[in-house]
């Protein structure tokens, strides 16, 4: 694997901690594996993240009947041929109309 060379700054007190438990040839493998550790666990936690987000949706009993619904309009419009087959609907909303107001 290639490597290459990166220059960044950290606290004093975490040099000299570092400096105290990795020696001076580790120390690019252990930071390597420091940051691929941090990256890989940010990873996972996207993950979870978004399968509670997936599971509150599928809770959410508005959204589900909000889908259902469209889901009906699909179906109905899958039934629907041509332009002229909508009459009845126009026709329906006009009956409902007059019953509602008088």
């Amino acid at each position: 694997m290639k490597h290459k060379n990166m220059t960044f700054s950290i606290p004093e007190d975490l040099k000299i901690n570092l400096q105290s438990h990795i020696s001076k040839r580790g120390m690019s493998r252990f930071v390597s594996n420091a940051i691929r550790k941090a990256l890989f666990d940010d990873e996972v936690n996207k993950e979870r993240e978004l399968d509670a987000a997936y599971e509150a949706a599928n809770q959410d009993t508005d959204r589900l009947d909000t889908l259902r619904d469209w889901n009906m309009l699909d179906d109905v419009s899958d039934l629907i041929d041509d332009e002229e087959d909508w009459n009845w609907l126009k026709t329906s909303n006009e009956k409902g109309k007059k019953l509602k107001h008088g």
